[in-house]
């Protein structure tokens, strides 16, 4: 996602940091001012180059606010009781009372509750309030009336929310903080304005969702005793679900069990992974860290029956051990993906032939490459109709609906049968012919 940054250079570098160390699928294009009335002019400015805007407070978001395109999703960081904690804080640090203030952009019942929270006593405090009008530019009247109260010792410390205030405050040597949002504010209004553009490009397609889980290291495994390791090694995995997710064009967040779930297009993703046949995550993840990951992938109309899906898939994938991928369709039919990476020169051999044999079969391409993978990973040509159906996570009705289309189309044939257990009837006995040879 581009977010357009519009605020002070103190502000947006904080936004910045933030960026870099939680929200990786966001990149910031940063719009610095020197007041928040140069804001409009910013966010008319390239509005096409960004999907979502940030203003960084108040001020700038409601006189900006009617020149932003109503196709681009906005937000703006909130004043809010924790960033006036955090300014009192500072306040103590600087050796300056904070019950005598005067204070601009919150009222005095917002003062009084910092005070309640702190435990200092009302009656043993004087707030003086200095009146805004949000939509004006009254800097040099907010200025000098904090100036005043400082002057007449009426107040030991001015806390200001507006940023060109506090500049210009500090040039007039009168103690005061700036009132700036805390990391926690950022992280929680990057958060929405994620979900929010995820939402919204949701509703324009239908959706595939991917979620990825890094697998518990196995027994052997050197980064699980070497904590060292162990972090070098997910940075290195998270660097490729990162890429992967910016090469298929996926929205991407990371949830509360260390999964990262991507949102695509379902004709995005279809075009990006030729129909699911060129899927590199995993064997990248094997071949160059010490980690695998379990890749689940769910289709749907909507977000929910989409995620839905994804989550069942995943389940599947750890089931089986991991380094594996499943699929979930839109009726929750799952099943696996046997030949993700980059394809060998002996599956490119085959590609016209498993396109002939789906054409004539009226199968998918997926379901034959499976069974042709099945065929090479096992090293035999023969299996019940029952071992097929376990093996590839499929209902032995379905199974057996695939097996008459591949015999009507040549690609196997029945060739025995064999009981399976001390009861039922017995399974039929499949036979595969070799598609390349």
């Amino acid at each position: 996602m581009r977010l357009k940054v519009i605020g002070n250079e103190a502000i947006v570098a904080k936004v910045n940091r933030v960026i870099k160390s939680q929200f990786p699928s966001i990149t910031p294009i940063n719009c610095i001012y020197s007041h928040y009335t140069e804001a409009p002019q910013m966010v008319k400015t390239n509005s096409n180059d960004c999907d979502a805007i940030l203003l960084t407070g108040t001020s700038p978001y409601f006189a900006a606010k009617k020149f932003i395109d109503p196709d681009i999703i906005s937000d703006y960081l909130p004043r809010s009781i924790h960033a006036l904690l955090y300014a009192c804080l500072i306040a103590e640090h600087n050796h300056c009372s904070i019950t005598n203030i005067s204070i601009d952009s919150y009222t005095e019942k917002d003062m009084y509750t910092v005070y309640d929270e702190i435990g200092i006593p009302s009656e043993q405090t004087n707030v003086f309030c200095v009146q805004r009008d949000v939509m004006g530019q009254e800097f040099e009247r907010i200025v000098r009336q904090h100036e005043q109260y400082y002057l007449k010792q009426k107040v030991s410390c001015c806390l200001t929310a507006l940023h060109s205030v506090w500049v210009e405050l500090r040039k007039r040597n009168v103690p005061s903080v700036y009132i700036a949002s805390t990391y926690e504010i950022i992280a929680e209004t990057l958060h929405k304005l994620e979900l929010n553009y995820i939402f919204k490009f949701t509703q324009r397609n239908n959706l595939v969702v991917l979620q990825v889980h890094i697998d518990e290291p196995k027994e052997y495994s050197v980064v699980r005793e070497n904590e060292y390791k162990n972090i070098m090694e997910k940075a290195k995995t998270l660097t490729y679900i990162h890429e992967f997710a910016e090469r298929i064009n996926a929205a991407i967040l990371e949830t509360k069990d260390e999964s990262y779930v991507l949102f695509v297009a379902e004709d995005v993703f279809s075009a990006k992974t030729n129909d699911l046949k060129n899927i590199d995550l995993l064997s990248n993840i094997r071949n160059d860290t010490f980690n695998t990951v379990s890749l689940g992938i769910g289709y749907g109309n909507t977000i929910r029956q989409a995620h839905a899906g994804a989550r069942k898939a995943l389940f599947q994938a750890i089931k089986s051990g991991g380094d594996r991928a499943f699929v979930a369709n839109e009726d929750l039919f799952i099943y696996p993906i046997t030949y993700l990476g980059t394809q060998s020169k002996r599956v490119e051999t085959l590609e016209s032939g498993v396109e002939e044999l789906a054409v004539k079969s009226g199968l998918s391409v997926n379901i034959i490459y499976q069974l042709v993978e099945l065929i090479e990973e096992m090293g035999k040509t023969t299996f019940t109709a029952k071992e097929l159906s376990a093996l590839l996570g499929l209902s032995q009705r379905r199974m057996n609906r695939i097996l008459e289309r591949l015999d009507t189309s040549g690609f196997c044939r029945v060739i025995g049968s064999r009981m399976v257990g001390a009861t039922g009837r017995p399974s039929r006995i499949i036979e595969f012919e070799k598609i390349d040879k």
